[in-house]
């Protein structure tokens, strides 16, 4: 073994595509591989070298191979630890960004929220959720941008802030364009398993009667009807339908079932989930909702 690494972590060795490090850099690379840091700010570079100037320090891991830039300033990624699906990968530089400017009013939205919590099992791109008007910094351009500002709280995913399931389908309900619905039939009943009927009727207030009756209707198609009728009890006055679901997409040219169909029981005429639609794995025949009507 060189003498150079002779100090390093065993399992830090032979590590792929770094150089050996001496002197006081090997504590600093083992201090980060214990504590299965995944970033490294010039806070933490400072801490673990103190009496040397952090940026020459993250100079040196870098032309190591040990470290590697990020693109918000002031952080590295650390390559001695193996990033998996545990670390919400395509979120390192949301974290990288939360080190920094923890005030960032972003969280992690739309559809991964589904794949990270199990309920849709295809990778999706990474999305992020950012109050209207907010400026998404230049470190985040590259994730999906969904324009909401949710009016519950969040849940966390590996430290970062996250949609509840509330949220997401209040979103879907509203802002249907933003959603890609081809693999709703997959996971729309697992996200209404973990649904809670206070939490949504606090993150549809002050909104109109339309999104109601859409987030109750969906509720409904995912196997919970106890919440579509609590929702079209408790929806506002303000007219009277019928609403329109998913009206951008109604000339795909293929159908499950003929599209659209009528949901009386709604107000609803939908577009969208009658092309989409097919039964669970294990349940068929397949039955439509029993909510649809034929138009």
């Amino acid at each position: 073994m060189s003498t150079l690494t002779a100090d390093l972590r065993p399992d830090l060795v032979d590590w792929p595509d770094t150089r050996p490090v001496r002197g006081a850099l090997v504590p600093v690379v083992n201090t980060l591989r214990e504590q299965g840091r995944v970033l490294a700010t010039l806070d933490d570079l400072a801490e673990l070298l103190p009496g040397r100037p952090p940026q020459r320090t993250a100079r040196a891991l870098q032309e190591a191979g040990w470290l590697f830039p990020m693109r918000t300033r002031g952080v590295w990624g650390f390559s001695g630890v193996p990033l998996g699906a545990a670390r919400a990968p395509g979120y390192l530089e949301l974290h990288a960004r939360m080190r920094v400017r923890p005030d960032t009013p972003a969280c992690i939205a739309g559809k991964t929220v589904a794949m990270l919590h199990y309920w849709l099992w295809r990778p999706v791109g990474s999305a992020i959720g950012m109050p209207p008007g907010a400026r998404v910094p230049s470190c985040l351009d590259g994730l999906i941008v969904h324009r909401w500002e949710p009016r519950i709280g969040l849940d966390r995913f590996c430290r970062l802030p996250m949609w509840k399931p509330e949220t997401l389908l209040c979103y879907m309900a509203a802002r249907p364009s933003r959603i890609s619905w081809e693999d709703v039939s997959e996971w729309l009943w697992a996200l209404c398993e973990h649904l809670d009927l206070d939490l949504l009727v606090a993150e549809l207030e002050g909104m109109h009667r339309a999104v109601w009756m859409k987030v109750g209707y969906l509720a409904d198609v995912g196997e919970r009807p106890d919440l579509g009728e609590a929702l079209t009890a408790a929806a506002p006055a303000g007219g009277r339908g019928p609403y329109v679901l998913g009206w951008r997409e109604r000339r795909w040219p293929y159908s499950t079932w003929e599209s659209p169909v009528r949901v009386p029981k709604y107000e609803i005429v939908d577009y969208l989930l009658p092309v989409r639609w097919c039964p669970k794995v294990g349940f068929e025949p397949f039955d439509p909702p029993k909510t649809w009507e034929r138009i």
